[in-house]
């Protein structure tokens, strides 16, 4: 009989203990997850940002003979508008991908 009381008790404690991760983790969902992918399509960075706040801009890699313009959206298979600049003052309200653009430098162009 006692150990059927204590592994009630075990069972009680377990549960209340998954309850209050679930609160938790229902907490954390109004963050949304950024994601910065290289020219190459290889994940850079993944940044979580708090739901309505701005994203903080980094810095896209070097690569030799380009020049970078700016970051641009992308759906989940990185496709999308390379002309249209992300703004980053832009408050953020789902999950984002993005992706840099370049321009090639030309021989008399200064990086």
């Amino acid at each position: 009989m006692q150990v059927k009381r204590i592994l009630v008790i075990i069972t009680t404690i377990v549960m209340i203990g998954v309850l209050v991760m679930s609160a938790v983790h229902a907490v954390d969902s109004s963050e949304c997850v950024c994601r910065f992918y290289g020219n190459d399509r290889v994940l850079l960075e993944e940044v979580q940002v708090d739901e309505g706040a701005a994203l903080s801009f980094i810095t896209a890699p070097q690569i030799v003979g380009m020049r970078f313009i700016h970051w641009y959206l992308v759906d989940a298979h990185l496709n999308g508008d390379a002309g249209t600049k992300y703004a980053f003052s832009t408050p953020v309200t789902s999950d984002l991908y993005l992706m840099p653009h370049y321009e090639k430098l030309s021989d008399s162009t200064p990086v």
